[in-house]
């Protein structure tokens, strides 16, 4: 791995108590001086006429941030640069094989020693950003109204709307370096947890896409990204060498936004149907299969269907993979052709 050096800032003094006075002015004088978010007008507004023509998107009169919140986008950039346009993973053995690419070392030092304090400095600097109560204005309809106002606006106004535009945008940034040390988190029990045996269950399809996912995809994951990471949670809780309590306890500790009380429940009926593998009581192992079920079907709109009706196969429960397999229809399906049809097949078609 990659190795480089990054800009290395006690924020909070622990570490060299000597210099917690300096801190603490460092600290003073970055929030002093940092300046403020300023309105740039266009000149329509200016000239006190709007522009704006129906149906077209309009844009919000341009804001030059405060050196503050460049200074922190710069930090957070920096740090993540190394590592965010790359593929988390890489191939061996012609694409036969993939591994994470990152060490462990690396996973911990840019979590742990990076990323860690500054979110930590936002933290414990509430004036920075405001909370998610704050709209971001990003409806067109929004736009329009907005701007209209703005062009009417008091210069104290318009002072007190560019510094909430800062804090959210500061909130943004924020959010987005939460999610990455999530996702460190999630790479790093992937990998103690042998990634590459993980990898090596996906279908094609799966590792196709996992070999193209970058760590910009990790964590800024839409629905074909989160649908990868679903499936390699999905395929970590199967695995039978794992402590299920254990293993979701730490997600939910360490990279809650990737694990959800949706994934509890799906932990929690992985277990059981793991239990059923090695229970050699017919009634108790059905029993396990049944209620292994019940909790898959509550949380069958976010599962990796592929993944669990395979899992299903395996203790040869088919009734089982066919119920999943319907639900899952139902919550997409409009016109119900797929419940239809099995309501309407009866043995005698089998011949």
């Amino acid at each position: 791995a990659t190795r480089w050096s990054a800009p290395r800032f006690d924020f909070d003094g622990t570490s060299i108590p000597s210099d917690e006075n300096m801190v603490r002015w460092a600290r003073s004088t970055f929030l002093a001086f940092g300046g403020e978010a300023q309105f740039m007008q266009p000149e329509a507004l200016e000239a006190g006429y709007s522009t704006v023509d129906m149906g077209r998107a309009v844009t919000l009169p341009d804001v030059t941030y405060s050196f503050m919140h460049d200074a922190l986008v710069l930090f957070l950039s920096r740090i993540l640069r190394p590592v965010w346009t790359s593929y988390i993973t890489f191939s061996k053995e012609g694409g036969k094989y993939q591994r994470c690419r990152f060490t462990q070392e690396l996973l911990q030092e840019l979590r742990m020693e990076f990323l860690l304090p500054l979110k930590e400095f936002m933290e414990q600097t509430h004036q920075l950003f405001a909370g998610p109560d704050h709209t971001s204005g990003s409806s067109p309809l929004h736009r329009n109204v907005q701007k209209r106002l703005l062009r009417d606006l008091a210069p104290q106004s318009k002072r007190s709307e560019a510094i909430k535009m800062e804090q959210r945008s500061l909130y943004n940034v924020y959010q987005i370096l939460t999610r990455s040390m999530e996702a460190l988190s999630l790479l790093s029990i992937l990998s103690e947890c042998n990634f590459a045996r993980l990898v090596a269950r996906m279908t094609h399809e799966r590792l196709t896409a996992l070999s193209h996912l970058t760590f910009r995809d990790l964590v800024l994951a839409g629905d074909p990204q989160a649908s990868v990471t679903s499936d390699l949670i999905a395929h970590l809780m199967a695995d039978q060498s794992q402590n299920v309590d254990s293993l979701s306890e730490r997600l939910r500790s360490n990279c809650p936004s990737y694990f959800s009380d949706m994934d509890m429940i799906q932990c929690k009926a992985m277990e059981l149907l793991q239990a059923a593998k090695k229970q050699t009581d017919p009634t108790e192992r059905s029993r396990l299969i049944s209620e292994s079920l019940k909790l898959f079907m509550r949380a069958v709109e976010v599962i990796p269907l592929p993944t669990i009706c395979q899992e299903f196969s395996t203790v040869h429960c088919y009734t089982g993979s066919v119920e999943l397999a319907l639900a899952r229809a139902k919550c997409v399906e409009t016109d119900l052709l797929a419940q239809q049809g099995r309501t309407a097949y009866t043995p005698a078609d089998e011949d």
